[in-house]
């Protein structure tokens, strides 16, 4: 794949993200909420349904890093952002809902929210 091909293919999963970006962030925090408030079950079906969105931003997040990272910075989210994922996993494999809350809320949602912002401004950083 050439970098114009690459390139129509990341504008398009960046036009994709300006209207995904805000349902998957919405949908994280109300797994949030749900574990908060002891509604595990449903905070767990949310949560699985949410696995997916959060590899296609991952996904989307190391293109950037890829194709329009004039200064690194998506490069250092991707990584970021990975080691949050696996930090997620293993909070997921000991059904530690309090950290998976926290790892949505204070690690996760940022991330999401810094690309959905330099998306919504047309920016790269």
């Amino acid at each position: 794949m050439d970098s114009g091909s690459a390139n129509k293919i990341l504008d398009e999963a960046v036009s994709d993200g300006i209207n995904y970006l805000p349902k998957l962030e919405e949908g994280l925090m109300s797994v949030v909420t749900l574990f908060r408030e002891g509604q595990e079950g449903e905070g767990i079906s949310l949560f699985q349904q949410s696995i997916e969105g959060l590899e296609w931003f991952g996904t989307v997040l190391a293109a950037l890093g890829r194709f329009r990272d004039s200064e690194n910075t998506y490069s250092g989210l991707t990584l970021t952002y990975n080691d949050k994922l696996n930090e997620l996993l293993e909070a997921w494999q000991n059904m530690d809902m309090v950290l998976i809350g926290d790892l949505i809320e204070y690690e996760i949602v940022p991330i999401i929210d810094k690309v959905m912002n330099d998306i919504k401004e047309g920016t790269q950083n």
